[in-house]
C-alpha cells in the first residue's frame, strides 16, 4: 500500500512550479532540479460552443491534443528537459485574421466581409529540448531549443494556406556564489516565418477584398489579384528576427526564503514579402521588448508559498515600402525603392501579480492549491494614413481565484478544482483625427467596424469565466504509472450585449486521459 501511495503522491505541475527557474529560458538553471525523474503524458479532446470570442475566433470548434513533458537527470551533473506536443484544431464560421500567430502583429490581413466566413483547420507541432550541465562547483551551462511548426487553412473563398516556423535557441550560464546569491545570464535568438498563400477554388468572376489593418481597424482594402499583399501568384512570408539577452539574480534570504529575479531585453526586426533584387517586400517593422519576472518563495515543512510579479512591454513601429517596378536593359523586372511610409506605432504593456499556496504537502503532492491573481493590460495604437490617423488606448484588469483539492482515497486520488475570473476594461474603441484639414479629393481611410467593436468588447467589456475540473488518478495494473482521467468545463459570459458580437456566451468542455511516471 505504501508503494502505491508513494506513486500517487507526485504532481507534475507542483514539481515543475516548485522552482521559478525550472521554466526559465536559461537551461543552465535545470541543474537546480532536485526531484526524481518525472514525465507526464496526456491526450485531450476539447469542444467549444458559443459566439463570444475574439474577432478571429470560432463559435463552434473542436481541438484534439497530445503532449509529453519530462524532467530527467542524466548522471549527477546533467539534467534534461523535453516537451513534445501535437494539436489538431478545426473551427467553423471563422473570419478575422489570416495569420496563425496573431500576437503583436505589425499589421494584419483580415476578412473584409462577413459573407465569406468558413471552416478553418490548423495542425500545430511543438518540440522543446533543453540540457543543463554542472561543469564546476555549481557553475552551470545550458542550451535550449524550442521549435514550433504549424499548418493552417481556410476552406472557403477567399481561401488561404499558411505555414509557420517558430524557432528559438538559447544558451546561458548560472553561477551560485557562496550559497547566498545565484547569478545567471543568457542569450537567445528567435526567428519566426509565417508564409501565406491566397487562392480561389470557386467563382473567379466574384470580387474578393482583403482588409489591410494598420492598427485599430483602419487601413486600406485590396482586391484579390496578381499582385499586392494577397498576390495569388506568390506565397508571401511574414518574417521576424529577435535577438535578446537576459540576466538572473537569485537572493537566498535564509534557508527557506528565496527571491528570484529575471529581466530580459530583445530587439525585433522583420518584414512582409520577399526581399531580393527581383522580388519585393511590402513592409518592415522594428520593436524593443522588455520583460521582468520576480518571485518570492517561502518554503515551510508542509507548505510552499509563491508571490509572483511579471511585467512585459513592447514598443513597435511599422513602415510600408514605397517602390516602383522597372525593367533593365535585358527586359528583366526589378524594384526601385523610395522613402518608406510610417503606418503604425504600437505599444503593449502587460503585468501580473499572483499568490500561490501549496498547503498540506505530502511527498510531492499538495493537499490544497490556492491561487489569487490580478493581471492587467495596456495597449496603445496609432495608425497613420496621411492626413488621417486613428488612436486607440485600451486597458483591462483581470481578477482570478482558484482552489484545488487533492483527496487521497483507498485505491486512488481524486482531484477537484474550481476557478473564477472577472475581467473589466476601459478605453474608447477609437479616436479619429487629422494632421491637417483634408482636401475635397481626399477620403477617409477604410475601416472594419465589426471586427473593431467585437475586439473592443472582448478586451474591455465586463465579463466572467467560471470553471471546474475533476480528475481521478490510480495505479495502472502491473505498471509504475500513475494513470489519470478526467473532465473540465469552462463557461465564459459577457454581461452586456453588443450589436456587433456573435453572442454573449462561450462554453468549453474537455475530456482528458494521461499518466505520470
Amino acid at each position: 500500500m505504501q508503494a502505491q501511495d508513494s506513486l500517487l503522491l507526485r504532481d507534475f505541475s507542483f514539481v515543475k512550479d516548485a522552482d521559478a527557474w525550472l521554466t526559465s529560458r536559461n537551461a543552465a538553471a535545470l541543474t537546480r532540479f532536485a526531484s526524481r525523474n518525472i514525465t507526464s503524458a496526456q491526450l485531450s479532446l476539447t469542444r467549444e460552443k458559443g459566439g463570444f470570442t475574439d474577432f478571429s475566433g470560432s463559435p463552434d470548434a473542436i481541438t484534439a491534443n497530445a503532449e509529453v513533458e519530462s524532467f530527467y537527470r542524466i548522471g549527477s551533473r546533467t539534467v534534461g528537459y523535453g516537451l513534445m506536443s501535437y494539436e489538431n484544431f478545426s473551427g467553423k464560421e471563422m473570419g478575422g485574421s489570416a495569420f496563425i500567430d496573431t500576437v503583436r502583429l505589425p499589421f494584419d490581413l483580415e476578412e473584409d466581409s462577413l459573407t465569406n466566413l468558413g471552416r478553418k483547420h490548423r495542425d500545430t507541432y511543438l518540440l522543446t529540448g533543453g540540457v543543463g550541465i554542472d561543469v564546476w562547483h555549481g557553475l552551470s551551462v545550458g542550451a535550449r531549443l524550442d521549435y514550433k511548426s504549424a499548418n493552417f487553412a481556410k476552406y472557403k473563398d477567399l481561401r488561404h494556406k499558411n505555414k509557420l516556423m517558430d524557432m528559438t535557441f538559447t544558451t546561458g550560464v548560472l553561477w551560485p556564489i557562496a550559497g547566498v546569491v545565484d547569478v545567471g545570464a543568457y542569450y537567445y535568438y528567435r526567428r519566426t516565418t509565417e508564409s501565406v498563400k491566397f487562392n480561389l477554388y470557386g467563382r473567379e468572376d466574384k470580387s474578393y477584398v482583403t482588409f489591410i489593418n494598420y492598427g485599430p481597424f483602419i487601413g486600406e482594402t485590396e482586391q484579390f489579384a496578381n499582385s499586392g499583399f494577397t498576390d495569388k501568384l506568390r506565397e508571401l512570408p511574414m518574417v521576424n528576427n529577435h535577438n535578446g539577452i537576459g540576466l538572473q539574480l537569485g537572493i537566498h534570504l535564509g534557508s527557506n526564503i528565496m527571491l528570484a529575479n529575471e529581466a530580459s531585453f530583445a530587439y525585433r526586426e522583420g518584414y512582409y514579402g520577399r526581399r531580393s533584387e527581383y522580388t519585393n517586400s511590402y513592409s518592415f517593422h522594428r520593436s524593443h521588448t522588455y520583460d521582468y519576472h520576480g518571485r518570492l518563495s517561502y518554503r515551510a515543512k508542509t507548505s510552499l508559498h509563491h508571490f509572483d510579479l511579471i511585467i512585459g512591454a513592447e514598443n513597435l513601429v511599422n513602415y510600408f515600402e514605397s517602390f516602383r517596378e522597372k525593367r533593365n536593359d535585358s527586359g528583366a523586372s526589378y524594384y526601385e525603392y523610395y522613402d518608406p511610409v510610417k503606418t503604425a506605432n504600437k505599444l503593449w504593456v502587460e503585468g501580473r501579480v499572483a499568490y500561490t499556496a501549496y498547503l498540506g504537502i505530502c511527498g510531492e503532492l499538495p493537499t490544497w492549491v490556492l491561487t489569487a491573481s490580478c493581471q492587467w493590460m495596456h495597449r496603445k495604437q496609432t495608425a497613420y494614413d496621411y492626413p488621417y490617423y486613428r488612436r486607440q488606448r485600451l486597458n483591462n484588469q483581470e481578477w482570478g481565484l482558484s482552489a484545488t483539492r487533492h483527496l487521497l482515497l483507498r485505491k486512488g486520488l481524486l482531484s477537484l478544482r474550481l476557478s473564477g475570473v472577472f475581467l473589466n476594461g476601459s478605453g474608447a474603441p477609437f479616436e479619429d483625427l487629422t494632421f491637417v484639414a483634408p482636401s475635397d479629393k481626399q477620403h477617409p481611410s477604410p475601416t472594419m467596424d465589426t471586427w473593431l467593436y467585437r475586439e473592443h468588447q472582448w478586451l474591455t467589456a465586463a465579463q466572467y469565466t467560471v470553471g471546474g475540473c475533476a480528475k481521478y488518478t490510480f495505479r495502472f495494473p502491473a505498471t509504475h504509472m500513475a494513470t489519470y482521467m478526467g473532465a473540465s468545463v469552462r463557461h465564459h459570459k459577457v454581461n452586456a450585449p453588443n450589436a456587433y458580437s456573435n453572442g454573449r456566451d462561450h462554453t468549453q468542455a474537455t475530456l482528458f486521459l494521461g499518466c505520470t511516471f
